[in-house]
């Protein structure tokens, strides 16, 4: 009883995070830039944070690399400088209408070696195993996420990488515990249970399956990158 009452609370958890993305998706990216440059004022520093996730995978020329809630394909563009055109990048999301804002990306810069899938991050098995798979600012509203990190172990090749970034709402410092009532307050729409009250611990879970493995913290912990080495 208790699994079938999880099961409906996750399902309807996920309708409600796909539905509040396909409201947005259209205006999603003008509201990230507008958001990035009011809390830039405050240190907090999104961009500057996905790049360096990008960097931990070390994403070289002729990789493939796996886009975990890839959205509107905002880590796309430093992606593919990186794997080039004889590389491959696989971007899942749950939202068809985030995807949609994702091939128009793809079109207008004419990248031929993406490949857009509209998934759950559980559901999508991955034709062949990849070099590397991110996830950035999304993990955190996966319910399964313990089961989408073994999935991802199992999906890398031998060295292959496994990076995310996300929020955390642990042992922060005084400063982001000051800053994470107005945080909350700007993503509290896109998932009130998940994100507000509910807070995962992927790190911990990337230890237990990966036998390399780091983490950092940005911006007193409220920010951190895990990652997963794969044994060659």
């Amino acid at each position: 009883m208790e699994r079938a009452i999880e099961k409906i609370c996750d399902i309807r958890e996920i309708q409600k995070i796909k539905d509040r993305y396909q409201k947005s998706a259209a205006n999603y990216e003008k509201y990230i830039k507008l958001y990035n440059y009011f809390w830039q004022i405050f240190g907090f520093r999104y961009e500057q944070w996905r790049r360096k996730t990008i960097d931990s995978l070390n994403p070289r020329e002729g990789h493939t690399v796996l886009d975990l809630g890839c959205g509107t394909g905002l880590n796309f563009l430093h992606l593919e400088k990186r794997v080039g055109s004889a590389g491959h990048i696989i971007g899942v999301d749950i939202s068809n209408e985030m995807l949609a804002m994702s091939t128009k990306k793809i079109k207008k810069n004419n990248w031929r070696n993406i490949s857009l899938i509209n998934s759950d991050f559980n559901d999508y098995e991955t034709p062949d195993k990849v070099d590397s798979i991110i996830s950035t600012y999304s993990i955190g509203l996966d319910t399964k996420y313990k089961n989408t990190i073994e999935k991802s172990f199992q999906n890398l090749k031998p060295g292959g990488k496994f990076a995310i970034l996300c929020f955390n709402d642990q042992n922060l410092s005084i400063k982001a515990k000051i800053f994470l009532p107005f945080w909350l307050s700007c993503i509290q729409d896109y998932s009130k249970s998940t994100f507000l009250f509910n807070f995962k611990t992927p790190w911990d879970h990337i230890k237990e399956v990966f036998p390399k493995n780091s983490l950092q913290d940005f911006y007193g912990g409220l920010v951190y990158l895990a990652l997963g080495i794969k044994s060659k």
